[in-house]
């Protein structure tokens, strides 16, 4: 709850290190450019919504425009807690798990 953004672990990112902040609507910035994809958060709910950024460059814009523009933040984190909640709970989760 004290943060306004969830900036990735570096250099490995982590799902269940996302899915908390996520829960509570924060917007997260993925790393950028993994070596490989079992380096970052790769969670299928959020693939059309949030993707990891091509480079540095882009990775920086992502967070500075997360940081600055609270709207952006509440705007994009309200549509992260309404996919979350669409695919890691209740019977969607368990179809998953099936």
């Amino acid at each position: 709850m004290a943060a306004d953004v969830y900036i990735e672990g570096f250099p490995f990112g982590s799902q269940t290190a996302l899915l908390e902040p996520a829960m509570l609507g924060i917007s997260p910035v993925p790393a950028f450019n993994p070596n490989s994809e079992l380096f970052v958060t790769n969670d299928l709910v959020l693939s059309n919504l949030i993707e990891s950024p091509k480079d540095e460059q882009e990775y920086i814009a992502r967070a500075s425009s997360l940081i600055a523009d609270e709207e952006l933040r509440k705007e994009t984190g309200e549509k992260i807690v309404q996919l979350m909640k669409s695919c890691h709970f209740g019977e969607t989760w368990h179809r998953c798990l099936d």
